[in-house]
């Protein structure tokens, strides 16, 4: 039973991973560099979240809601 999570959460973190690096590519495309630190801060001076920080924020936030009390 719990293998099955486990796989679910491996293939999650895969698509987490492959949203991650279609906005870092867009973002490396725009300001025509391959350096990832400056495109980190490039996403933080524009206050952009990558995609799978803003899921595990709404996650958190849903859970929140759900139970009345955070993860942590």
């Amino acid at each position: 039973m719990f293998e099955c999570f486990s796989s679910i959460k491996i293939k999650m973190f895969k698509q987490l991973n492959s949203l991650d690096f279609t906005v870092n590519r867009f973002f490396m495309k725009l300001f025509r560099t391959t350096d990832m630190r400056t495109i980190a801060t490039l996403q933080d001076m524009f206050s952009f979240a990558l995609p799978s920080v803003r899921i595990a924020w709404r996650t958190e936030k849903f859970i929140t809601e759900l139970t009345g009390h955070a993860l942590s």
